[in-house]
């Protein structure tokens, strides 16, 4: 089919091609009833979405592997922090609330992962010389 023309409707714009050797094929009336021949109208950028569904179902095992470690973290913050939308607005301070969040999710992680009493031990000790005397980690938490 060969391209014909560009539009735009409903926000969207829109490509439409049509087949012009409809008589010389004899195969027009399995194709189109219309007299002008078969025309078809596709959005712009549905070759690269078509593009990207093959790479996804050709990668199926990448994708499986990263809906298990990639997608976890989302799920947990919306699950069990109940985090389904912003507080704040603009830009600035919505990464300052995901940031707040991310680092409450990697908490979360840590005690999970050695416990409570062994990252109190390295928060006041363990990490670096520089942070032996810093007790600024166990002030905030007692807000929380």
């Amino acid at each position: 089919m060969n391209f014909k023309w560009n539009g735009k409707q409903n926000g969207k714009d829109y490509k439409r091609y049509t087949c012009e050797d409809y008589n010389v094929c004899g195969k027009k009336d399995l194709c189109t009833s219309s007299k002008g021949g078969r025309a078809v109208t596709r959005i712009k950028e549905e070759e690269i979405i078509e593009v990207i569904t093959q790479n996804t179902i050709k990668k199926k095992d990448i994708y499986q592997k990263r809906g298990s470690i990639v997608e976890h973290p989302f799920g947990t913050i919306k699950r069990h922090f109940g985090y389904t939308y912003f507080l704040t607005r603009g830009l600035e301070s919505v990464n300052t609330e995901v940031s707040f969040i991310c680092l409450a999710y990697n908490f979360k992680r840590l005690i999970n992962i050695i416990g409570v009493n062994e990252l109190i031990r390295k928060i006041r000790g363990g990490f670096s010389p520089k942070l032996n005397n810093f007790n600024g980690f166990i002030k905030i938490s007692s807000f929380i």
